[in-house]
């Protein structure tokens, strides 16, 4: 390669990581990570942000996660450590994950993992949020368009990898998505920078190996442009389903509620409108979550459920990410890890009254007008904890339809027995 080509592609690959600040605004003081594998395309990110930061006296803290997938992981961590100590503004976080497939496929499994594994080491207690630097290129946008197109994707699909979007409160950007690997790799080369070598990329039983290899490899052989003309083509695809997402979204405000602190759409509203848009709908509400939402058949499958509750029929969709439950021709949906733990609750005393508190992933607290009561702790009976003799289970399920009070809710609210039986006053449960 000559001098000035790779002249040219280090500017590239300067410029587009200067643009990608640029175009998010950078602010002073805030934190920037890069998620770092080891090999040849965080590399080269990881080399291209650590001159970024230096010429700006800041600092890049790089993320390494270990699946435990292959055999030679505690190999690239002692690589990683490596390379980081003669980066003198930067420095290098690890995490050992454990890699649980519950139905998903391995790549998923382990992309959900490695991304609970970056959340726990960025710190998120910042004024602004973290800046996550990861390092897809445009070969691995033009892999993820044949995934989805063979998935039958609809528009948000099809548009392909964003290059920056905001994800649970933190800045996610892809400064290297308009560069080739082939870029890469003469960067690589012109600063001899050495790189782990994952020998699963080259296994073609895995689909996105057998579209690189034995697809696209051959399509760009035949029609060198096609890299750029599809790439111009998602661009759009992307820009359509900005527009439209935005106006979607105004539509569901209309229609979203909240009851008991738990979000829920008006399914009355919601079926009011075709198979199609009911569709549409559920996609935009989903990833502005930033939940995966489900393949078409189980999509078609879910608002024909829907359609049915409307006449009695209940529905329940569980994920590993979220669920949606019908009651009361409401769609109420909520993180999968809300309402899940076993421990036992805890009443206290507080300034505004009796708390209950059960044990969750979130803190839930339902708190209760009894302040004149003495000794209300043995007053106060859980349904999913306890087996009391004087309850009917009748009156009880009489009592929470009264209340409108959801099924899945139903079991962390305490039925206080007394000369009466009721329920307690259930305020607001946290949203985060």
């Amino acid at each position: 390669m000559s001098q000035l080509k790779q002249a040219q592609i280090i500017a590239k690959v300067q410029a587009a990581i200067q643009a990608c600040f640029q175009s998010i605004g950078l602010q002073d003081g805030q934190s920037i990570y890069c998620a770092y594998s080891g090999g040849i395309d965080s590399t080269c990110l990881l080399h291209g942000l650590h001159d970024y930061v230096q010429a700006k006296q800041a600092h890049v803290t790089a993320l390494h996660v270990n699946h435990g997938l292959q055999s030679q992981a505690s190999t690239w961590v002692e690589h990683c450590e490596q390379v980081i100590a003669s980066m003198p503004y930067a420095s290098l976080r690890t995490q050992e994950v454990t890699v649980e497939q519950q139905g998903q496929s391995i790549e998923i499994a382990a992309r959900e993992a490695r991304w609970q594994a970056f959340v726990s080491m960025m710190e998120q207690d910042q004024p602004l949020p973290p800046i996550l630097c990861l390092a897809h290129h445009a070969d691995d946008q033009l892999e993820t368009l044949w995934q989805r197109l063979l998935r039958g994707a609809g528009l948000a699909g099809l548009g392909g990898i964003p290059k920056t979007r905001m994800h649970k409160g933190v800045m996610v950007v892809r400064p290297l998505l308009g560069l080739t690997k082939a870029d890469i790799e003469a960067y690589a080369h012109y600063f001899t920078l050495t790189a782990v070598y994952d020998r699963s990329n080259t296994d073609r039983r895995h689909d996105r190996n057998y579209l690189r290899h034995e697809v696209i490899r051959p399509c760009l052989q035949r029609w060198p442009a096609a890299q750029k003309s599809v790439a111009k083509a998602m661009q759009c695809l992307q820009s359509d389903w900005q527009w439209l997402s935005h106006y979607v979204q105004k539509c569901l405000d209309r229609i979203t509620r909240e009851e008991f602190g738990i979000p829920y759409l008006c399914l009355t509203a919601l079926c009011e409108r075709s198979h199609s848009e009911i569709a549409l709908w559920l996609r935009v509400y989903l990833q502005k979550q930033g939940w995966y939402t489900p393949a078409t058949a189980r999509m078609d499958t879910l608002i024909t459920q829907l359609k049915k509750s409307e006449m009695g029929h209940k529905i329940c969709l569980v994920t590993k990410q979220y669920r949606m439950q019908c009651y009361g021709r409401k769609l109420y949906i909520y993180p999968a890890h809300w309402f899940s733990s076993d421990g036992l609750p805890q009443v206290v005393n507080n300034e505004s009254g009796i708390s209950i508190h059960v044990p969750n992933r979130i803190r839930i607290t339902l708190p209760i007008a009894l302040r004149s009561h003495a000794g209300v702790a043995s007053m106060l009976y859980f349904p999913r904890y306890d087996v009391d003799k004087r309850i009917s289970r009748k009156k009880l399920k009489q009592l929470f339809q009264a209340k409108g009070i959801p099924p899945f809710l139903r079991s962390y609210v305490p039925v206080i027995i007394g000369e009466a039986m009721t329920l307690a006053d259930i305020q607001a449960l946290p949203t985060k």
